[in-house]
């Protein structure tokens, strides 16, 4: 007897659902740390929408070890135009800090395997949201992070010396560390 393709659940598909009630939990947690942090009404519009991105990004990352450009692109676009827009930090320094996050991870990416395309981007995202100079901070704490799964995944047996994993959730912890706790 065979089944259906509809019913028919893959590895590929089974594997994001397990992300979703983590993601939620950290979502509504990074809403109520920006609803604390917020100055205004427009900043918390912007920690709150910054952080869902982020948390989306950490869990398609986690999911499927891929930085989805249909949700980057735009992501780095609308960066870009809110720019000016943060109580906390202006444009040159959300300029500054995309294109130092960017250069920073290209050159990660350029000169040690394991990093993608798409951790170029998100630093240069996470820097846009950042700003000069914090996007240093972000990036030391997400290496620190993705140090610590890594370690911890090490020492349980679930990762070998030369397994890969993404590193887009650490990265975003950084960005989160920085944005909701930091600043």
């Amino acid at each position: 007897m065979t089944t259906p393709a509809s019913t028919v659940t893959t590895v590929a598909q089974a594997r994001p659902a397990r992300y979703v009630i983590p993601a939620t939990l950290v979502g509504l947690a990074a809403i109520g740390l920006a609803l604390h942090r917020a100055q205004s009404p427009l900043h918390f519009l912007l920690l709150a929408g910054a952080s869902l991105l982020l948390v989306a990004l950490a869990a398609s990352d986690a999911a499927t070890m891929l930085l989805p450009n249909r949700l980057m692109y735009p992501s780095l676009a609308a960066a870009l135009l809110l720019a000016g827009a943060w109580p906390d930090h202006g444009a040159a320094s959300a300029l500054i800090g995309g294109a130092a996050g960017g250069a920073i991870m290209l050159a990660l990416f350029m000169a040690v395997p394991g990093f993608g395309a798409g951790d170029v981007k998100l630093c240069a995202l996470i820097g846009l949201l950042a700003g000069w100079p914090h996007i240093l901070t972000a990036i030391i704490a997400g290496i620190f992070f993705s140090g610590v799964v890594a370690l911890a995944g090490i020492i349980s047996g679930r990762l070998r010396l030369r397994s890969s994993m993404p590193y887009g959730p650490g990265l975003v912890a950084g960005a989160l560390y920085v944005l909701l706790l930091l600043r």
